[in-house]
């Protein structure tokens, strides 16, 4: 699933995967759905601040592109912490969670994420204007009560 989808261009970059990629534009941005469904892919509508109508544990990636920064400006916006429970929700057991947003949101996600018992590694990248970014790679841990 790609949270913040814009034009579906995390699903472009995995078409020949074989794969299903779920675009997601947040409802309070720009009407982008009429594209992604003109690249063939499928995508909805939703705010991260509700709980995306989904069976818990459904899947095995999550992309979110600046998704954490995009709601800490908005009125009405909710925690940082209630969108990673809703993704905490909807994550498989070993599953991963990419995330590119900006440092101070980084850091914050990164001090979180073992509460929510998520390994957390940290990737410097280059962005498109060849400056420096950091990229979270989280992954889900599995566990049981034994």
């Amino acid at each position: 699933m790609d949270m913040n989808a814009n034009y579906g261009g995390f699903a472009m970059a995995l078409s020949t995967d074989p794969v299903w990629i779920m675009n997601i534009v947040p409802y309070t941005t720009i009407n982008t759905l009429p594209v992604i469904y003109d690249r063939g892919l499928i995508g909805s509508y939703h705010d991260w601040c509700q709980p995306f109508s989904t069976y818990p544990r459904s899947y095995d990636l999550l992309h979110a592109f600046h998704l954490f920064s995009h709601y800490q400006g908005h009125v009405g916006g909710c925690l940082l912490e209630d969108i990673m429970l809703e993704i905490d929700r909807i994550i498989r057991p070993q599953g991963f969670i990419i995330i590119r947003d900006e440092n101070t949101t980084l850091s914050r996600i990164s001090d979180l994420a073992p509460k929510f018992l998520w390994d957390v590694t940290t990737h410097t990248l280059e962005n498109e204007e060849n400056r420096p970014e950091q990229v979270l790679i989280c992954r889900k841990k599995f566990w049981a009560i034994v």
